[in-house]
């Protein structure tokens, strides 16, 4: 009883076993992919890391060790994709995504690195690292001059945490940005859960000086319910039907039906992956507004992003 109220508490345990040489490192991370297991499967409950269940392979688990060491030491790195206007194709922004070079494993993909932050609940401090380094390089004074915007992806474990609001305005505080150029992406996925909920963390950090924007818009299955209750700002087209406008008449009456609905809406749109001047050219004539892709710019490092806005 707290205060007259009862509180119904339970617990995730993950074990790991000793034995056959183990070090105690790996335990620890055995330990930690079983209890992740252990929430994954409806919390309240006890899951064991064990022969022939494993959460992660021996590989991962170094893996794991590796890229938690990689984000102590700050050897992770943030790149930038430019977003441009289909206007005139003029840098506006761009998405901040990490990479990591290991010493060991060499260049490991997103792909391969970003499910295992997941796995093994090194997401949070992924998301910490990126968002602090975005803006840290935004407050450059020619990113200031220019207003170029920063987009970081959020995940759920960063959005549910009650604190991550006032983190947010304290990075922006830091770095001297100016509200509105830090941009928070946040997949369909991650705002289908309790709407009400979300809905009242991303109107704190709004308050906080950050955008909104959903990512990959039209891979769920609650789109129009999302964007009629939660205050996004930016609404991005998923590289899937955009790989598909100039080919496939149903991606290309897709796409922009989402375009017009996010116009009606006071959105922004903005279309990823983009590959081809011919998607470049459909989604200027449907009146898409900001386009990121290969087309324009590969992601880059921050003294590369520097020098593509003097081209």
């Amino acid at each position: 009883m707290v205060g007259g109220q009862e509180i119904i508490v339970t617990v995730c345990i993950g074990v790991a076993l000793g034995g056959q040489g183990r070090e105690a490192e790996v335990l620890i991370d055995q330990a930690s992919a079983a209890l992740f297991q252990a929430k994954r499967n409806g919390r309240s409950r006890v899951e064991q890391f064990g022969d022939g269940n494993e959460q992660l392979h021996d590989d991962q688990v170094f893996r794991h060790r590796a890229l938690q060491l990689a984000l102590e030491n700050g050897d992770i790195q943030v790149h930038y994709q430019p977003i441009i206007t289909l206007g005139d194709r003029r840098i506006v922004g761009a998405e901040a995504l990490a990479r990591w070079s290991s010493a060991q494993y060499g260049q490991v993909p997103p792909s391969e690195f970003i499910p295992l932050t997941e796995r093994t609940g090194l997401i949070d401090a992924l998301g910490r690292f990126v968002v602090g380094r975005a803006c840290s390089d935004m407050a450059n004074p020619e990113m200031t001059r220019r207003m170029i915007g920063i987009a970081v992806n959020v995940s759920a474990l960063q959005l549910r945490a009650p604190g991550f609001p006032d983190e947010i305005a304290a990075v922006i505080e830091g770095a001297g940005m100016e509200p509105g150029r830090l941009t928070l992406e946040l997949t369909e996925s991650v705002a289908m859960g309790d709407v009400e909920r979300i809905s009242d963390q991303l109107n704190l950090l709004k308050s906080a000086g950050a955008r909104l924007s959903i990512d990959d818009f039209g891979t769920g299955f609650s789109s129009v319910r999302i964007l009629r209750h939660l205050p996004f700002d930016t609404l991005k087209i998923d590289r899937e039907f955009v790989s598909g406008i100039c080919d496939d008449p149903h991606d290309r009456a897709i796409v922009a039906a989402m375009i017009a609905l996010g116009s009606a809406l006071g959105m922004s749109i903005v279309a990823e992956g983009v590959e081809m001047e011919s998607q470049h050219e459909l989604l200027r004539e449907l009146g898409c507004d900001m386009a990121q892709g290969y087309l324009y710019y590969r992601p880059m490092d921050i003294a590369s992003f520097i020098g593509a806005l003097s081209d």
